[in-house]
């Protein structure tokens, strides 16, 4: 008898352990997606895009072990991408057009006063693993989901470097804009074969090229 009552309280011990384990992972999983964006994001036509160069000024990008800095190589390809909407019938605007610090708050009031416009990030990435290399780009509102498959789509065309996938992120800049908004990772500048693909006007002229493309095809998409 003594023994049935054992198992017994073994049973409910088990049960309430893991009841409370389902529950710690319950609230993990609704304390992680408290980090991406609540925003209402409408998903419509467009007319115009927002571009952001990421850091600038004093802020270098990255880190120490970056080959090349990120500041400079991201306002290049943004000043082409510029030049390629405008061609293609867009309207843009830079958060920056030179090598001036931009506070992510002022980055993301610039986007946030063009309702009619999308917003683009364009940085570079670092890792403290040389071997990291290839492209990514993020997003936040589910609604900027079809634009950043096709930024990264298109950006994969340009190298031969691993295809590191879209994916939801909550960084300032996405979760802050109230228009569909996209970061997309060009390479990494710690890595050689990256570094050397960023150092090549060539090469920063195709990711200017290919990202256009996309957001173009994207805009067509409305019909």
């Amino acid at each position: 008898m003594m023994r049935v009552v054992a198992c017994f309280l073994a049973l409910l011990v088990s049960v309430a352990s893991a009841d409370a384990k389902t529950k710690r992972s319950r609230s993990k999983s609704k304390k992680s997606r408290s980090h991406v964006s609540r925003i209402s994001v409408p998903s419509e036509p467009f007319s115009a895009v927002v571009i952001d160069a990421g850091h600038g000024g004093f802020d270098l990008g990255g880190i120490r072990q970056n080959i090349i800095q990120e500041k400079g190589v991201a306002l290049d390809v943004a000043l082409r991408l510029s030049r390629e909407l405008r061609a293609a019938g867009m309207k843009t605007t830079l958060t920056r057009s030179t090598d001036t610090f931009v506070t992510l708050e002022k980055r993301v009031a610039v986007a946030n006063a063009h309702p009619e416009a999308v917003f683009i990030c364009v940085h570079f990435n670092s890792g403290l693993r040389v071997g990291a290399r290839g492209v990514e780009t993020f997003y936040s509102s589910g609604s900027a989901a079809a634009l950043a498959a096709r930024i990264q789509r298109n950006a994969m065309t340009t190298t031969n470097g691993d295809n590191r996938g879209v994916k939801r992120a909550s960084f300032y800049v996405l979760r802050k804009a109230r228009i569909r908004s996209v970061l997309v990772e060009c390479g990494f500048l710690t890595n050689p074969q990256d570094a050397a693909l960023a150092r090549s006007a060539s090469y920063r002229q195709k990711l200017a090229e290919q990202i256009a493309a996309a957001v173009v095809s994207y805009r067509d998409s409305f019909g």
